[in-house]
């Protein structure tokens, strides 16, 4: 759900990732530069680190990822 709102908000495409670990979910910023979004574990690995996510912080984490993916987008 937070990814799909960061999507439809900066209006990015969901693609996928594969590495040597796997093929992940992301939102596409520039496919040119590969410069990927990964909304999934961004709240998770938060979370496993003991960091706060309460719901100001989500919205302060949502609110820049936004703003940098935006621009990463822009400059395509």
């Amino acid at each position: 759900m937070f990814g799909d709102a960061l999507g439809m908000a900066v209006g990015l495409p969901w693609g996928e990732i594969t590495d040597e670990y796997g093929t992940d979910p992301c939102l596409v910023a520039d496919a040119r530069t590969d410069s990927v979004v990964f909304p999934l574990t961004m709240l998770s690995k938060r979370a496993e680190r003991g960091e706060r996510l309460d719901p100001v912080s989500i919205r302060n984490l949502f609110d820049d990822v936004g703003t940098d993916a935006l621009r990463l987008s822009r400059q395509s």
